[in-house]
């Protein structure tokens, strides 16, 4: 089951939205297994906004992203 995890990005307060595995999550905020591990198959963008909510463009000026969120509105 898949849920959209809708995070305001600390930096610029764009709302942005993500569909994740519900289970998959919960097993991320509940263990201390990597995040990388738990998400392979999300970009770094992704899995950056998952931990911390900054948005595509806040993770360009922050990390020179090239990745990007695709389910931000």
């Amino acid at each position: 089951m898949m849920f959209g995890l809708l995070k305001t990005c600390p930096m610029c307060g764009k709302d942005s939205k993500l569909f994740v595995d519900t289970d998959k999550y919960y097993h991320y905020m509940h263990s201390k297994e990597l995040i990388q591990n738990v998400f392979p198959e999300l970009n770094p963008a992704q899995r950056e906004f998952i931990k911390t909510g900054y948005c595509s463009d806040c993770q360009k000026l922050i990390f020179n992203s090239k990745y990007v969120i695709e389910e931000e509105k």
